[in-house]
């Protein structure tokens, strides 16, 4: 218990990533759902805040897109209403902000290749689609770009 509690001290996470690392300690499979309730009641772990963490640094320091975000939230075992209302506390602006800036990066990086315009489009959407960005909203960024 004292490795688990360690373990969710140092940085939030998730009840799934806590019943990983109780197999990995080979704690028995039949006492794991004790040790996280107890997790829980002491504070050491929240899905939620894990969840608001998650997405405040996912969006600030990686400028990953919310579809990005969503994915990677569901693979640690977040709910899809937990989801929805940390995603809402993504503020519109710098969410726009975020994703000018990539485009710009990528913008410079890709003239540099002395690439045709259509080609730099192409590639520019898939890269900004990758990030997790909405499809209107890269769209309206590409759009307004002439070379």
């Amino acid at each position: 218990m004292s490795k688990l509690m360690r373990y969710c001290a140092y940085q939030e996470r998730s009840e799934k990533e806590v019943a990983q690392k109780a197999k990995i300690l080979k704690i028995p499979k039949e006492n794991v759902p004790a040790y996280i309730d107890f997790l829980r009641k002491e504070a050491f772990i929240s899905n939620e805040r894990y969840a608001l963490h998650y997405v405040r640094g996912k969006s600030t320091i990686k400028r990953w897109g919310k579809f990005k975000i969503r994915e990677g939230l569901k693979l640690a075992g977040i709910s899809d209403t937990v989801i929805n209302i940390s995603l809402k506390t993504i503020d519109s602006d710098t969410y726009m902000n975020n994703l000018e800036y990539l485009k710009e990066r990528q913008l410079d990086k890709y003239q540099d290749q002395g690439l045709e315009a259509k080609e730099v489009k192409e590639k520019l959407y898939r890269f900004l689609l990758s990030k997790g960005y909405e499809h209107d909203l890269i769209y309206a960024q590409i759009s307004e770009f002439h070379q």
